[in-house]
């Protein structure tokens, strides 16, 4: 026989279980205020110890998504693809999640698939590097240092939409999970 405590334990799992994220996330959104992105730029924050560059995403809401600190020429980097990522972002809603890193990736280098990774293969260059050395002085491939960097566009991103929603980032994306 099925208690009155046990049928809602049932119903209440059933809720959860069957809401998804894309609604949860569209009802964040439509409660949220309407923005634009304005501006993104390379900014360089002096301290007392340390000076650091960091990008931030701008929007006409008055928040700013930041991602920082910029190392391994990552700021040099993201000035070049400024022009370019402009052309994406500025005037665009930055709660649309079609802006993310695969968009990023995809328009600048249509003709390289990410999926090159897979097969081992640098996308950028063609060459194989699954289980190949760069030596000390190269860490990262130039592909890696290119994925990096618009990896911190999608971070400032995430950033400035969590501020537009008042929710922390993981929140936004998911449950909190602890491993």
């Amino acid at each position: 026989m099925l208690s009155r405590r046990n049928f809602i334990k049932a119903a209440s799992a059933t809720a959860i279980a069957t809401s998804s994220p894309n609604r949860l996330w569209a009802r964040a959104v439509s409660q949220a205020p309407k923005a634009k992105i304005t501006k993104i730029e390379v900014v360089t924050w002096k301290g007392p110890k340390k000076t650091a560059a960091h990008l931030e995403i701008v929007s006409d809401a008055g928040a700013v998504g930041r991602f920082g600190p910029l190392g391994w020429g990552l700021d040099a980097r993201l000035e070049k693809l400024a022009p370019k990522l402009g052309e994406l972002l500025i005037a665009k809603d930055p709660l649309d999640r079609s802006l993310e890193f695969e968009t990023l990736w995809n328009v600048m280098y249509p003709a390289h698939p990410l999926t090159a990774y897979a097969e081992g293969i640098d996308p950028l260059t063609g060459k194989r590097i699954c289980g190949r050395t760069r030596g000390k002085k190269q860490r990262h491939t130039e592909t890696g240092l290119m994925i990096m960097a618009l990896s911190s566009v999608d971070n400032a991103l995430w950033d400035l939409r969590g501020k537009l929603l008042g929710k922390p980032v993981h929140r936004l994306i998911g449950k909190a999970n602890r491993f």
